[in-house]
């Protein structure tokens, strides 16, 4: 094979010879750029474009941290000291947003309570979880699944803050 490829070579004109050299060397740096230079070219580009996407979200995200820092540091604080008292809250809160006859269990746990819901009113529920928040309570865990429209069966732990 390289006997034919010699010989089919030195039968080529001088002029020949360096368009067949030409042409080689083009499509050299043809191959080159479709085969390795573009696809690592693309690469670059699209890994630059996702640390900028990166770079902006945490941007962001550190700002919301600092949002959610000065509003904790600003929430009132429950003076709940015992599970009892936790407890007493949440059923008072319960009957002022008219969830009681909803509620499934009120039970007390090792750390606090738990209320669970086997159908809940949502926006009634969405509200009661607020109003506590407003005054200082927030939830450990919250278990929430739709179950139709505007109803979700939901499970709640509070702790007393110690």
């Amino acid at each position: 094979m390289w006997m034919q490829i010699k010989q089919s070579w030195s039968n080529l004109a001088q002029r020949e010879k360096q368009l067949v050299t030409l042409l080689m060397v083009f499509l050299t740096f043809v191959l080159f750029y479709s085969l390795i230079w573009f696809p690592i070219q693309s690469e670059n580009d699209r890994m630059k474009l996702a640390v900028e996407k990166s770079s902006n979200e945490w941007v962001w995200l550190n700002q919301q941290a600092s949002l959610v820092t000065q509003q904790t540091v600003g929430s009132p604080r429950l003076d709940i000291q015992t599970k009892t008292e936790l407890m007493r809250f949440v059923q008072d809160e319960l009957k002022s947003e008219n969830l009681m006859h909803q509620m499934q269990e009120l039970q007390l746990t090792a750390k606090g309570v738990t209320v669970s819901f086997n159908e809940v009113n949502a926006p009634r529920f969405l509200r009661w979880l607020s109003k506590l928040e407003s005054q200082g309570l927030i939830a450990k865990n919250i278990q929430l699944m739709p179950i139709k429209a505007g109803f979700a069966k939901a499970r709640v732990e509070f702790e007393v803050v110690q």
